[in-house]
């Protein structure tokens, strides 16, 4: 829910030695974000490596994940209003067995962003969690308090994420 305050990687001017990497990326000619290329520790270099595709559709961003045998992982989809996320929609359909579905929405007052609510459903050990968190922002724009938290029985706990103290000072 929360992306800051950490190092992302660095641009290479050449492709460094297999293993001295974690993430291959690659780009459109709109400079957007089409393919993730991950090296894990079970890749060789003679193996395939796990890849996610990035399909762009008006608001919406479609991911397929493979993994390193070439099956079908995960599918995502995003959907935005205004450049803004909306949506966020992720499922691990690599076998029926160990399927998931998690999801995120995002509320929006004044043009920044005030809620969030996600929920995550495992089947297979019959797992239903729902969360909502308020969010409160600082002057600058960032997050700086979540309040809420898991929902047991359909109100949210009093949880409070101070994200101030830990990220900002």
């Amino acid at each position: 829910m929360i992306v800051g305050n950490i190092k992302r990687g660095k641009l290479l001017k050449r492709k460094p030695d297999f293993g001295k990497y974690s993430y291959e990326y690659g780009f459109d000619a709109d400079n957007r974000l089409i393919r993730v290329k991950g090296v894990n520790e079970f890749t060789t270099p003679v193996s395939r490596f796990d890849e996610e595709f990035l399909i762009y559709s008006d608001d919406i961003v479609l991911g397929v994940e493979f993994n390193n045998m070439g099956h079908i992982e995960v599918v995502s989809k995003c959907t935005y209003d205004n450049g803004k996320i909306v949506k966020y929609e992720r499922s691990v359909c690599g076998t029926q067995e160990y399927a998931t579905l998690y999801y995120e929405e995002y509320f929006y007052e004044n043009n920044m962003l005030s809620e969030v609510s996600k929920f995550d459903v495992t089947p297979r050990i019959e797992i239903y969690e729902e969360q909502k968190y308020k969010v409160e922002i600082d002057e600058d724009s960032k997050i700086v308090k979540l309040i809420g938290g898991f929902m047991p029985n359909g109100v949210a706990e009093k949880d409070v994420l101070d994200f101030y103290e830990v990220i900002y000072k």
